[in-house]
């Protein structure tokens, strides 16, 4: 179970500017989480990318011109509620990111961007001696919040410094969450300018010309992808019976199902709930 934000969380993030929460995401899903973060980094798909805050640590940011990773963007769509707590706001989710961070790794200094007006840097898992400390400075301070795997900090990302000095372990798998404030100046950043967060969806519709897609796809395996949905399976299912057919890993069969139906949705031929 996901603990509960308190009126301690409220105080601090009011008068910090940010506040450290211990298990905001149960260990179930942040072990699944860390394993998919470690299997990403060692197997890189397209959507690896090599960040300038940290060069030469494998980042998962964008992925066919959609940020993120398919679940990593559930969590960040399933704790609005939680996070809309902690900042008494009415939030839109704009993007997901992570870092596999690497011995010696440093981020350097900085505040985020216009969609990441509110932040949250959660722990996955970590092999080194201590909990590597994230720096965050507010208008009363700086703290160092040494976060256990779950642990999560919340803090005003376009406001708050935040950073971390040089990591003497072996890796920090870590999450980064962002949400701006559906009723600010950054709201047009919803979704990060994307027409829908990058979740696996579980319901769509045809177009009317849905048939025209049935002469674009790759065969065999597109064959396969367009004669499910032709047939209204449940995405997840077409997942899974891609992963059977065609002797894929989860994480493989998940972007090519994923890509073959965002270009469907491209082409207007699908409409994604």
């Amino acid at each position: 179970m996901k603990m509960s934000i308190t009126d301690q969380h409220l105080n601090e993030f009011a008068t910090h500017g940010y506040t450290f929460i211990e298990q905001l995401v149960p260990p179930k899903d942040r072990t699944r989480l860390c394993q998919r973060a470690m299997y990403l980094s060692q197997n890189p798909p397209q959507s690896i990318l090599r960040d300038p805050q940290a060069p030469g640590t494998p980042s998962i940011y964008k992925n066919f011109q959609m940020h993120g990773d398919f679940h990593m963007e559930d969590l960040l769509e399933s704790l609005v509620p939680e996070i809309e707590q902690v900042t008494q706001r009415p939030l839109f989710p704009t993007y997901s990111y992570f870092r596999v961070y690497k011995a010696e790794d440093v981020l350097n200094r900085h505040v985020d961007r216009p969609a990441c007006e509110f932040s949250v840097s959660l722990n996955l898992g970590y092999r080194a001696p201590a909990p590597w400390l994230l720096w965050v400075e507010g208008p009363l301070g700086a703290r160092g919040a040494a976060m256990e795997p779950g642990d999560a900090v919340v803090y005003r990302g376009l406001e708050c410094p935040h950073w971390r000095e040089s990591f003497t372990g072996e890796f920090v798998a870590q999450l980064f969450l962002h949400y701006v404030d559906q009723e600010g100046p950054h709201a047009e950043w919803k979704f990060d300018k994307r027409p829908r967060l990058r979740t696996i969806p579980k319901r769509y519709q045809h177009s009317k010309d849905f048939r025209l897609a049935q002469g674009v796809q790759n065969a065999p395996l597109g064959t396969l992808i367009f004669q499910k949905l032709q047939a209204n399976c449940a995405v997840p299912d077409i997942v899974n019976d891609t992963m059977m057919e065609f002797q894929l890993s989860q994480i493989e069969a998940e972007a090519v199902v994923t890509q073959f139906i965002l270009e469907l949705e491209k082409s207007g031929l699908l409409f994604v709930d």
